[in-house]
């Protein structure tokens, strides 16, 4: 597979080198560089790509005054947020665990090197940008184990000079603070923040009761620097780092599961970054990421609901090292071709307790991809592609595995994109099912999976869009009890997802701003004859913008979800379905703006997943000062 992939590389290089000697020199549009970004969304429909996309602007995570990613996306179409063991944020993308999808903030794949999980939680949100939700049948640049999705994140860029704080209060000691300043010049910028986050805990509605529920406590603090260097006037240099030191309690089940009462001291994370994006021969463009993550986690488990007894103690020192070359050059007026090759290394170093030895595992992931857009005619385009991933695992061996994609594009008019699509996806199975003293399987196959697509954007006076979709996913991952009582990971599921989404959205001038999201996911595990676990049947997101004189916005948002199953214990549970609204209202005075902020408004007591409770009905005020560039 290595040697196929230096083939592949060495033919895109000829070919890009024979269109550029046959190209006449001349000066091309100028157009920003955004070095963090792997893909980019088009704002016209005919040059948007193959998959089913999402986008959130930064206007409406402004309005929201939301503090993390999990706050976010449980607003999005084809996402489901749901939170449970370890406190940790999780979404299912059209049904897919986390553990299937692929989490990228400004590139940079974020995520537990053993788990193969993310908590969406430790993404703060005042730093981003705006989000990205890729479903179906994404783009073979991304790299390996995109086979539920992706969420992509870029973080803000600086608009120098500026200078924005924020800061709000809420029940129970609920504190955030945020600074967040950009200065530079023609050939320099530089944006740093700083933001702390602390409460006492979440307050809950069970059983028609409001309390605080125990051991929910949490404390973070976030640092970013990002600095951006123009040798050239279309080449950017991207140095960034950002470090998150949190330490939280872990509240214990209130139902279903026995209580554990567990605790993170410790839960630090450092990332590391540096990228260029430059010209590639007379009208491409090239960019090259290099990222290093580095994890210091520690668990406390207790034998009481006090914390006072102490069992054992986890540590996890996990990191990963990695890069990425993106590349894309027209061939002609009609071709554009993209490639890319991604590289990391995961390590881990872990303990089970004080009395239990250091485990030390390590694999490699590399990926290869070619991505080829022609346009057949003005209304009619061929999109295709192809990428190679290998893993090496710690043993030595290594595994491949091919992932094609395919569709047609038809643009009726400039504003109206029909599309079909093929594309099959994989996912290479976890550090911790492969060598996990405690049933790990490193004879383990990849998960696969096949989609096919077809969909719709409208976009002029208004915005309409939509898709029909199926899945069908062999080789799923499955802890099992052996015969000798231990429990094992075997590769034995199957899995069929059916479903549809629609969007529409509408701006009246300056006044009114409105968006409508459905999903219906017609979802079965094949092996026993029954729902996915946690995936609701349909939901319905919305969100209402309302701008009023003298500087008044006023902003709701809300879901409504079916029931959901979950197997627990080999018994059936089921989780209610519910209805959940918010309202935000905001007042500016020039670069001073005061804002009240409510969350689940009618106070319903509702479960994303059995046993652990979400927050009850909540206020908070709030205080943002935006000084010289803008938002």
């Amino acid at each position: 597979m290595r040697k196929l992939s230096a083939v592949l590389f060495t033919l895109i290089a000829l070919t890009l080198l024979l269109s550029s000697q046959e190209e006449e020199k001349k000066d091309r549009d100028k157009k920003p560089v955004i070095t963090e970004e792997i893909t980019v969304t088009a704002p016209e429909p005919q040059d948007r790509p193959l998959a089913s996309t999402t986008v959130i602007p930064q206007s409406s995570l402004k309005a929201m005054n939301t503090k993390n990613l999990s706050e976010i996306l449980s607003f999005a179409s084809g996402t489901y947020v749901s939170t449970g063991t370890k406190g940790e944020a999780h979404i299912k993308i059209r049904g897919f665990d986390t553990d299937k999808s692929t989490l990228m903030v400004d590139g940079i794949p974020i995520y537990d090197p053993y788990f193969n999980t993310y908590d969406l939680k430790s993404i703060t949100s005042e730093e981003i940008e705006s989000v990205k939700i890729v479903k179906g049948s994404s783009s073979v640049l991304y790299g390996a184990n995109t086979l539920g999705g992706i969420v992509d994140v870029l973080t803000r860029r600086p608009n120098p000079p500026s200078l924005s704080l924020k800061a709000s209060l809420s029940r129970d000691s609920t504190s955030f603070l945020s600074a967040t300043g950009a200065y530079g010049n023609d050939r320099f910028v530089f944006l740093g923040s700083v933001l702390r986050d602390k409460s006492d805990g979440s307050r809950v509605k069970l059983n028609g009761e409001t309390g605080l529920l125990p051991n929910s406590q949490w404390e973070k603090t976030n640092l970013t620097g990002k600095l951006y260097i123009y040798p050239g006037r279309e080449t950017e240099v991207l140095l960034q780092a950002s470090y998150l030191d949190s330490e939280y309690n872990v509240p214990a089940a209130t139902a279903y599961y026995s209580p554990r009462y567990w605790k993170f001291p410790e839960w630090k994370r450092l990332s590391l970054g540096g990228g260029i994006t430059t010209p590639l021969l007379s009208k491409g463009t090239l960019k090259v990421r290099t990222y290093y993550l580095k994890y210091d986690n520690t668990l406390e488990n207790y034998k009481d609901p006090a914390l006072t007894k102490l069992t054992w103690t986890s540590l996890y020192r996990n990191s990963t090292w990695g890069a990425f070359l993106l590349g894309s050059h027209p061939l002609g007026n009609r071709q554009e071709i993209n490639f890319s090759f991604n590289a990391k290394k995961d390590k881990v170093e872990q303990q089970g307790s004080a009395t239990s030895p250091w485990e030390y595992y390590e694999q490699t992931t590399f990926s290869a991809g070619l991505e080829d857009r022609f346009r057949i005619t003005e209304k009619w385009s061929l999109i295709g592609g192809i990428n190679i991933d290998t893993l090496d695992k710690k043993e030595g061996k290594t595994k491949s595995t091919v992932n094609p994609i395919g569709g047609i594009k038809f643009n009726p008019t400039p504003f109206t994109d029909i599309h079909l699509t093929y594309s099959r996806k994989s996912r290479f199975p976890s550090m911790k099912s492969l060598y996990s003293t405690s049933g790990g399987n490193p004879d383990l196959k990849d998960e696969r999976g096949q989609t096919m697509e077809v969909g719709f954007l409208y976009n002029k006076d208004f915005t309409l869009s939509g898709a029909l979709f199926i899945t069908e996913v062999d080789d799923l991952i499955y802890t099992v009890r052996l015969p000798t009582g231990y429990k094992s990971y075997k590769n034995i599921g199957e899995s069929r997802t059916k479903g549809f989404e629609l969007e529409a959205g509408k701006r009246w001038w300056s006044l009114l701003d409105l968006s409508l999201r459905y999903t219906f996911l017609d979802t079965r595990n094949k092996d026993e004859d029954r729902r996915l676990e946690l995936v609701p049947e349909s939901q319905l997101n919305w969100t209402v913008g309302l701008s009023l004189p003298s500087e008044v916005r006023i902003f709701t948002w809300g879901v409504a979800a079916s029931s959901s199953e979950i197997m627990i214990s080999d018994k059936l549970i089921s989780v209610p379905g519910y209805t959940i609204a918010n309202l935000s209202i905001e007042k500016s005075f020039g670069p001073l703006s005061l804002y009240v902020k409510g969350e689940n408004l009618f106070d319903k007591e509702y479960f994303t997943e059995p046993g652990y409770p979400m927050a009850s009905r909540r206020i908070e005020g709030g205080i943002r000062i935006d000084l010289g560039g803008t938002r």
